[in-house]
């Protein structure tokens, strides 16, 4: 058995995700009694991004490494991670990092526990939690092999304060050739739901045909950003960046207003902690009407088209 916890800091463009500082909470709070160190694969510059106290934080520099070359980097952190030999990784569950961390697990032939929502320490064992077969059952699971690897959903924990690390190093890397030629970026032009204030989340439901011009009527008037349900990613309709839930975004909006979601736990997952939650749903067995604050048996686009009508006969 390793010694240590380990936590990935993702990085884009030398970066550091905000929500790593969740992450740090999530370790802190299992007071398992382990030294704690923080790791990225980047250059010298992530070093004062990474800053919590009794916290170490280690720099994987890989020059001739594109962030894009998964299959590349995947040997670069399985080989670090021998070298270091922790016995948990903690990892956040992003699509980046799930699809990383996949490939690590396999070189180091060990488990790999996904969207989590919970970390726990009981009796010395390492307990996770996480949501599973829609809406009818929270998993508990055990990781038993070394290092124990899981992946943690944003937005659960509280973020950690800033502090000092306990130390810092960057390593030296030499990344293998790569099958992933890199060519260029592109940005793609979707606005982020993660810091709205007001948000619609659609569910097939909500929409009239492929349409969800009924949506976007209704957010513009009230100023409230568009997300959605897993199905609606995979049909088109919406891209992965406006995806709630276990394997989407987490949001914290003042108020969410449900349209045509049935109500699967992966999907309310990642938005819990709204302040207030309205369901429109024509199914009166909805699974949203038990999580919602508010609910109506209507149809979404009548409602939605109605709304709309009002708040703009508001704004004269």
């Amino acid at each position: 058995m390793g010694k240590g916890i380990f936590i990935y800091a993702e990085q884009f463009d030398q970066c550091a995700e905000p929500f790593t500082a969740e992450l740090v909470t999530a370790v802190k709070q299992l007071k398992a009694n382990e030294p704690v160190t923080v790791f990225a694969v980047g250059d010298e510059t992530l070093l004062p991004q990474l800053q919590w106290d009794d916290v170490a934080v280690k720099v994987i520099s890989c020059s001739n490494l594109s962030a894009f070359q998964e299959d590349a980097a995947a040997v670069v952190v399985a080989d670090f991670l021998k070298q270091e030999d922790p016995a948990y990784v903690i990892v956040p569950a992003t699509g980046t990092a799930k699809s990383l961390f996949s490939r690590v697990a396999v070189l180091l032939d060990v488990g790999l526990t996904a969207d989590c929502t919970e970390l726990s320490m009981e009796d010395g064992n390492f307990i996770q939690k996480k949501p599973a077969f829609g809406s009818e059952a929270m998993v508990i699971t055990e990781e038993t092999d070394s290092p124990a690897m899981v992946t943690v959903i944003t937005g659960i924990y509280p973020p950690c304060e800033t502090g000092k690390a306990s130390s810092e190093a960057v390593i030296s890397a030499e990344a293998p050739a790569s099958g992933v030629e890199f060519i260029s970026v592109e940005e793609q032009e979707v606005d982020s739901i993660v810091d709205a204030e007001y948000l619609l989340s659609l569910g097939r439901g909500a929409l009239q045909g492929d349409s969800i011009d009924t949506a976007k009527a209704l957010a513009d008037a009230m100023g409230a950003a568009i997300g959605g349900t897993r199905p609606l990613v995979d049909n088109g309709t919406i891209p992965f960046e406006q995806q709630i839930g276990q394997t989407g975004c987490t949001v914290h909006p003042k108020v969410c207003l449900f349209f045509g979601v049935s109500g699967a736990i992966q999907h309310t997952e990642g938005v819990r902690d709204a302040k207030l939650t309205v369901a429109v749903n024509t199914d009166e067995n909805a699974g949203i009407f038990s999580f919602a604050d508010y609910g109506a048996k209507a149809d979404s686009n009548e409602v939605m088209a109605a709304l709309t009508a009002k708040l703009n006969q508001m704004k004269g």
